[in-house]
């Protein structure tokens, strides 16, 4: 049930950006001024480009069920750029870059007392469109294309001898989603969004003493979803709101690793896992 609404999702997001429907659907006596765009976020004949700038903080949670999880505090910052194409659609990058400490515990390689340094990277581009569905509401259907990079450094031995080495995660993905703006009284408005992410595939790397150990992704997915609070001034909107990403990725590929002493295979593979990053924003657009 749950696969089929996302794919009800992904179809009518799908449908929204390539169907020919007109872009302004408000009331007939609406006068032609007042069909110019409200929100000042969304890039028109007017603004054909759009800048922002903004910071995070949030709560961060790795967990592999049964076998480990890491969790800490992360900051960030994060920006954009949109470029109008005409006809109501346009163009939008994005990237963020994060970094914190997190701790350490398995139930079968113990805890670490040292935290361990984590840095994130991701970049976005969306293709997006645009509606005025109401005189102080619009639409914004998108579709892209993404990338995510993880890295953490376990240094040290666990409570069980067992020591730490380097991660490297990569995720490709397409993000489809479906955001709403609405223009509350002087100024204020809110901005909703949701996001399904359609999980391409997933690259990993650790680190180990005696060798490199690959592992290739191909199923999980990832959900998106933020509330924003936002005003607009002369040359700027402030925005700030609360906002969730998660991911879950299943069983990677194992990788064959042999072992001379013992003249055997061993097979490694990244366990099922989940993320978790749970924070708040505040942003400004130009």
């Amino acid at each position: 049930m749950i696969k089929g609404t996302y794919r009800s999702l992904i179809l009518f997001v799908i449908s929204m950006l390539f169907t020919n429907l007109p872009a302004i659907a408000i009331d007939n006596n609406t006068s032609p001024e007042s069909t110019k765009p409200i929100l000042k976020s969304i890039p028109n004949d007017h603004s054909k480009h759009k800048f922002s700038l903004g910071l995070e903080l949030f709560p961060y949670s790795y967990k592999e069920p049964n076998l480990m999880k890491m969790h800490g505090l992360f900051y960030g910052i994060n920006g954009a750029y949109s470029f109008y194409l005409g006809k109501d659609y346009f163009l939008q990058l994005e990237a963020r870059v994060a970094g914190g400490k997190t701790n350490y515990s398995s139930s079968t390689t113990g805890s670490k007392s040292t935290k361990t340094p984590n840095k994130l990277l991701e970049t976005r581009i969306l293709y997006n469109r645009y509606f005025q569905v109401r005189k102080n509401m619009d639409l914004n259907p998108y579709i892209g294309l993404g990338f995510r990079y993880k890295e953490d450094h376990e240094k040290g031995k666990s409570t069980t001898g067992h020591i730490g080495y380097l991660r490297k995660s990569n995720y490709y993905y397409v993000p489809v989603g479906l955001s709403m703006n609405y223009n509350l009284q002087q100024g204020w408005g809110l901005h909703i969004s949701g996001e399904y992410d359609i999980f391409l595939e997933g690259k990993q790397k650790s680190y180990l003493s005696f060798k490199t150990i690959k592992n290739n992704q191909t199923k999980g997915y990832g959900l998106r979803s933020e509330l924003l609070l936002e005003k607009t001034f002369d040359n700027y909107i402030f925005s700030i709101g609360p906002y969730i990403n998660y991911w879950n990725i299943k069983n990677s590929e194992p990788d064959p690793v042999f072992c001379r002493a013992c003249r055997v295979y061993h097979y490694f593979n990244e366990p099922k896992n989940t993320t978790q990053e749970t924070g708040i924003k505040v942003k400004f657009t130009f």
